[in-house]
């Protein structure tokens, strides 16, 4: 069975990262694969410590950021820096460029191959813009996948997506108020200022989008989801974080990564960042705690299913600005019936189904027939347990607000 792994954005600063205890406290969030921006000389301090905690490395070198601006002879400072790792014993990859434009690919494309003449064994790594970032189309942005596909050739696709935002409002209504920080309030004038939760749409299509293309392409897919209170992106409650990973695992990823970690410092007012899992001063927030639960249950549940083929991914309830989803509807596979007021479902080849509740604010009791046995997933220890039928005849599924539950279907 494969791991199903767990990263982040943003680890802890210089002064924090070469601490045991640092290098521990990621390890105890449930984090497998270390994200690490750093010059070499600390990366080799921080290998042996990741490697104790059983974490590899996607590491960022500083040089990078010359060989991407093309200084003089970037070619052969690239291949000296993929020679300064390639020995590195729990080198994951190396993280080349985040959210790159198409006339872009052609460079990494070049970085890549350069660094393959040095380093055959560890792959590069590029994460990608989602939908919404640049206004694109479902069509406009399904042509920069498949372009990046195409000249890149990725190991795997990468990508994040952000949608849980708020807006101001002049009065309350019926709408949700959205949790905006003191910190945030006061860095950007907000204080007194009325908001509501929104949560903008194409999220769904953006996970449609990405498992479709690395089906086609046989490659493994992973999405960076949001923890980080910052512009217009609200304060996540445990539901909300909830919603994002149990979403995201529904359509088959290899991995989920958190945005952030590390609170980021030293931003333009607006883009200030609050209420990452570490705050900026190293304590630990609320989300730490939370996000730390989540991967628990992730990681067993993704353990489940990462070897699987996702071959299907319906939806209950209606997302008015997603245009590429596909619904439940009368029975599919060895659902015979399934009642519930906002669901994703995910199909996979080994007979496990993956249900999320998408609605972040309430629980709901989902009930489905089925002709053959059910066994329920326990997501906090693992192993499997028969469920039983309710005297009509339907199996029952209590779920939290925004959470995931794993079933697999006997023969």
């Amino acid at each position: 069975m494969s791991k199903f792994h767990i990263s982040y954005w943003q680890g802890p600063p210089a002064e924090y990262a070469l601490q045991e205890e640092r290098i521990k406290e990621i390890a105890d969030a449930g984090m497998t694969i270390a994200n690490v921006w750093a010059d070499f000389n600390d990366v080799k301090k921080m290998a042996p410590l990741f490697e104790k905690y059983g974490m590899t490395m996607n590491v960022f070198d500083h040089r990078m950021w010359g060989i991407w601006n093309q200084d003089e002879g970037w070619q052969d400072k690239l291949r000296r820096l993929a020679k300064d790792y390639k020995d590195i014993p729990n080198l994951n990859c190396f993280f080349l460029k985040d959210e790159p434009i198409p006339e872009q690919f052609q460079k990494l494309r070049d970085m890549k191959d350069i660094i393959s003449e040095v380093d055959s064994e560890h792959k590069c790594l590029v994460n990608l813009l989602p939908v919404p970032a640049r206004e694109y189309s479902v069509e406009v942005y399904s042509k920069y996948i498949d372009d990046f596909i195409e000249v890149f050739e990725p190991d795997m696709l990468s990508y994040d997506h952000y949608n849980l935002m708020f807006k101001e409002v002049e009065e309350y209504g019926e709408e949700k108020e959205a949790i905006v920080s003191n910190e945030n309030r006061k860095t950007n004038g907000w204080l007194g200022k009325k908001f509501i939760k929104y949560n903008r749409g194409q999220f769904m299509d953006n996970l449609e989008i990405i498992r479709d293309r690395a089906h086609r392409h046989n490659i493994p897919w992973k999405i960076i989801i949001l923890v980080t209170e910052h512009w217009d992106f609200r304060y996540l409650t445990e539901a909300e974080l909830r919603w994002g990973a149990f979403s995201s695992l529904c359509y088959g990823p290899a991995e989920i990564d958190w945005f952030t970690y590390w609170t980021p410092g030293g931003r333009a007012e607006g883009w200030d960042h609050h209420n990452a899992m570490i705050e900026l001063n190293g304590e630990k927030n609320t989300h730490y705690y939370m996000v730390q639960r989540i991967n628990k249950e992730l990681a067993l549940m993704g353990a489940e299913i990462v070897d699987a083929k996702s071959t299907e991914v319906l939806h209950i309830g209606n997302e008015p600005e997603d245009v590429l989803l596909r619904y439940f509807t009368g029975s599919y596979g060895p659902l015979k019936a399934l009642n519930a007021s906002a669901l994703v479902v995910g199909f996979f080849d080994n007979d496990c189904i993956m249900f999320s509740n998408k609605d972040m604010e309430n629980a709901q009791t989902i009930n489905f027939a089925c002709d053959r046995e059910v066994y329920l997933f326990n997501k906090y220890n693992g192993g499997y347990t028969l469920m039983q039928q309710n005297e009509a005849g339907l199996y029952e599924l209590k779920m939290s607000a925004g959470d995931g539950e794993l079933i697999k279907i006997g023969k």
